[in-house]
């Protein structure tokens, strides 16, 4: 119902968030998973949050449509923001104009939310919104929590240590297809 109209772009996250952003028209925009759910009143809460000038760019806190203690643990931590606790999947709000000055997102196959927010972090303060949306758990639980968890951890570090997107996207894709 919110949605106005739908495009089509080449395969790839990076690729398709930057196509709707270049057609989107508001000074606001919002990049959110299609396996995420948005928390009620999520755009009046949006809308008073960006009301205030020096609110940039922000995310959700974090749930899963699952319980187990490692995600109320994951979602305890995403009110705070670091590399290690802010990703894509707590839905990234962010002005146009910053968007924009940052380049969108890199063309990568993974990490590319990871890399906006980082740069997003040199030019502002992320803003933790109070409320939670509610994302899947489905690769947690065919990689099971605890292993996924680590191979997640494993590869963040990895990333931060210089490796590829592109080979870190592979390492990723080949533990999912190991767990099915």
């Amino acid at each position: 119902a919110l949605a106005d109209r739908c495009i089509s772009s080449a395969a790839g996250r990076a690729v398709q968030m930057n196509a709707g952003a270049r057609v989107a028209r508001g000074d606001c925009l919002v990049f959110l998973h299609a396996d995420t759910r948005l928390p009620r009143g999520a755009f009046r809460l949006l809308s008073a949050e960006l009301a205030r000038p020096d609110v940039a760019a922000g995310t959700f806190r974090l749930s899963f449509d699952q319980r187990h203690w490692l995600f109320s643990l994951y979602a305890y931590f995403s009110r705070f923001d670091s590399v290690f606790t802010t990703f894509g999947d707590q839905c990234i709000v962010i002005r146009r104009d910053l968007f924009l000055h940052l380049g969108g997102f890199p063309d990568w196959p993974l990490f590319e939310d990871v890399a906006l927010l980082q740069r997003a972090r040199r030019e502002t303060r992320l803003r933790s919104f109070p409320a939670a949306v509610v994302t899947s758990a489905r690769r947690f639980q065919r990689g099971g929590v605890i292993g996924q968890s680590l191979h997640n951890g494993w590869l963040v570090l990895q990333y931060l240590l210089g490796a590829s997107p592109a080979d870190l996207a592979v390492k990723y894709e080949r533990y999912a297809d190991h767990k099915r």
